[in-house]
């Protein structure tokens, strides 16, 4: 195997491992089900200070390029950012306050891995039977969604379940 294509290949894995993985115990109460090139969105009453706001999170799934997320407050946005962005999280002072946007990566391994599959890997690696299966679902697990949780100070203000399709 050419020496530049494995480091590649191995360097593409780290990635993988080292990107934030959370599945979610608690199915959050607010649901999106984003489609590319449309913008879908959710919102939330909540209480910030005296008065009530509507708080609403749109996202806008990308063909082939970046999800962009908005948090709109009252129909005004407030915060607005790429997939890349909003895991590391997002933020903006409102009301005085931090206002913070982060949306965790939902990923998904595959379900079963055929012995051939891990045999042509383990060659073509030149590694063990156990850390070519390694390599093989970290290389086919896919993100399938993502966690939005919008803060303010500390409190919640908004939480969706982002599913993609």
């Amino acid at each position: 195997m050419n020496k530049c294509v494995a480091t590649s290949l191995l360097s593409l894995i780290t990635l993988i491992c080292s990107s934030s993985v959370v599945m979610a115990e608690d199915v959050p109460t607010l649901k999106i089900v984003s489609k590319p090139g449309k913008p879908v969105c959710q919102s939330n009453s909540v209480k910030i200070g005296d008065a009530s706001s509507n708080v609403e999170l749109c996202v806008l799934r990308g063909s082939f390029s970046h999800d962009q997320y908005s948090l709109n407050i009252d129909k005004k946005q407030v915060l607005k950012g790429i997939d890349d962005e909003t895991t590391r999280g997002i933020g903006a002072t409102y009301s005085g306050d931090n206002l913070v946007l982060i949306c965790t990566p939902q990923h998904e391994a595959p379900k079963d891995i055929s012995p051939e599959k891990i045999e042509a890997f383990q060659k073509m690696m030149n590694v063990s039977a156990e850390k070519a299966e390694r390599m093989v679902i970290m290389m086919e697990t896919v993100e399938v969604g993502r966690l939005c949780k919008a803060t303010l100070g500390a409190t919640s203000l908004i939480e969706v379940e982002v599913v993609f399709k």
